[in-house]
């Protein structure tokens, strides 16, 4: 009884230690399997279609360009909806972006001709233009294409990305007669790897996924455009503190608040518009104390609408900035109506 005990215990602790002990490391990423992933992608560059070399690209990148396109479609939609002239000036535009010297489309293959194909072209496609997918299949480019391509090198290894470190790996191949390279760059997610870079150097063509706009990483971007609109927005600043100034002169001479810009302060009409904003004509009053208000417009809703609340006597202004019209409006009454 005592050994059938015993053997007992022992299985329980056997299993309990290959339950709970470290487990396996899991399996790396193969060489092999790289190889593998780099011929797909030149494959779909050199014979495939747009949609198969965007799928071939990392999930995370094919977000980036969904996200960058629809936001692109957004704003010119709203431009072709409020500018009359704007589809047949962009027409013009896209005619020498696409087709003319140097052209990301040169044998018209993408078949994007106006602004609505623009708004209405699938994903994969916009990537194939901006990154020069139609370059490579341009007829020019044929005889380099066609050459017998070679698998001249292939690596492994790892890197630092902030606090992770992952497992990377580059393929490289080389042509037969002219030595143009294509090398793909890819990280890997267990066993899986994933696609983030598509280097090209044939002749004078040179192309890589930093120099593709659809790839932009909007975390990027979003810093950028809040340096930018920072900047942008120091014009409404001036122009608000500007005419306050003015109002401020005119209720030291008469003894009341101005009720517009252009008839009691001075200003011309041309005057009241800057480069990204318009500033209001009336000038808002707050009928419990000597206090007034002023607005800019924006050229561009994205710069939002600035107004600034301010005192007579002492210049104490407040400046707030609106992310919309309804906001301010809300804001504005009050301030009309306050008692």
């Amino acid at each position: 009884m005592k050994n059938v005990v015993s053997t007992a215990l022992a299985a329980l602790v056997l299993v309990t230690a290959s339950v709970t002990g470290t487990p396996s490391a899991q399996p790396a990423a193969t060489g092999d399997a790289l190889q593998a992933q780099a011929e797909r992608v030149r494959s779909a560059l050199f014979t495939g279609t747009p949609d198969e070399f965007f799928n071939a690209i990392a999930p995370w990148l094919q977000g980036r360009v969904r996200l960058n396109q629809e936001d692109t479609v957004e704003q010119l939609t709203n431009l072709r909806d409020k500018s009359p002239g704007f589809a047949d000036d962009f027409k013009k535009e896209l005619e020498e972006h696409l087709y003319g010297q140097g052209g990301m489309d040169p044998d018209r293959q993408s078949g994007i001709k106006t602004l609505d194909d623009v708004i209405n072209a699938r994903p994969a496609l916009v990537f194939a233009v901006r990154y020069g997918f139609f370059k490579v299949r341009a007829e020019k480019m044929k005889a380099r294409v066609s050459k017998r391509w070679h698998l001249v090198d292939r690596s492994v290894g790892s890197a630092s990305q902030g606090r992770l470190n992952q497992q990377v790996g580059t393929v490289r191949f080389g042509s037969v007669g002219h030595h143009d390279m294509i090398e793909v760059r890819c990280v890997a997610e267990g066993t899986q790897w994933q696609v983030v870079d598509v280097r090209v150097s044939m002749g004078a063509l040179e192309l890589d996924f930093e120099g593709c706009p659809a790839l932009n990483n909007p975390i990027d971007d979003a810093v950028e455009w809040r340096s930018q609109i920072a900047e942008i927005r120091e014009e409404g600043e001036q122009m608000l503190q500007a005419y306050k100034n003015q109002t401020r002169v005119y209720f030291a001479k008469h003894g009341k608040a101005p009720a517009t810009l252009v008839a009691d302060c001075g200003a011309g009409a041309e005057d009241l518009e800057g480069v990204f904003f318009t500033i209001r004509d009336k000038v808002y009053k707050k009928p419990d104390m000597e206090r007034s208000a002023l607005v800019v417009n924006p050229m561009d809703e994205s710069f939002g609408w600035g107004a600034i609340y301010y005192n007579y006597a002492d210049g104490n202004s407040d400046l707030k900035w609106y992310a919309n019209s309804a906001d301010l409006e809300a804001d504005l009454k009050a301030f009309e109506t306050a008692k």
